[in-house]
């Protein structure tokens, strides 16, 4: 399934960074998405973040979500700054660690890979670090 046709993301409208704008995915800084201070809510900003990992999983990791099946195992998250307007989070900013995971996952069909992104704003300042640890495990044959 593409990451921005999942069902939440479609709600709080996650989508594809356009042309000329920073990372894979983006958020636009619709007062829906706004916490008590008038800047983008913690939640909106890890969303998209988690999003993103998920979409640099699939890219960088040659990932296939027609074979194997991955899910969010844990999270550690920074807060660095308040973002405000359009958010953009991806592509992972490091993937130390994923050349033995896949081999993991070749050899054992399973395997936990570590994803981290960071999320901006327009401003370019960055208001969220994370690394999303990922348990992907290949799909069983049909039949």
């Amino acid at each position: 399934m593409d990451i921005v046709e999942v069902p939440f993301n479609q709600k709080l409208g996650v989508r594809r960074s356009r042309e000329g704008e920073p990372g894979l995915l983006a958020l636009d800084g619709s007062t829906d998405n706004l916490n008590h201070l008038g800047t983008l809510h913690a939640g909106a900003q890890l969303a998209l973040a988690e999003a993103a990992s998920g979409e640099s999983l699939l890219c960088q990791a040659g990932l296939n979500p027609e074979t194997v099946v991955a899910v969010v195992r844990r999270v550690e998250a920074k807060f660095r700054n308040p973002l405000k307007g359009a958010i953009f989070a991806g592509p992972a900013r490091n993937q130390l660690g994923l050349a033995e995971a896949l081999a993991g996952l070749d050899a054992q069909g399973r395997a936990v890979l570590p994803v981290a992104v960071e999320v901006t704003d327009e401003r370019h300042f960055v208001g969220l670090t994370a690394t999303f640890e990922w348990f992907v495990q290949r799909k069983a044959p049909a039949g």
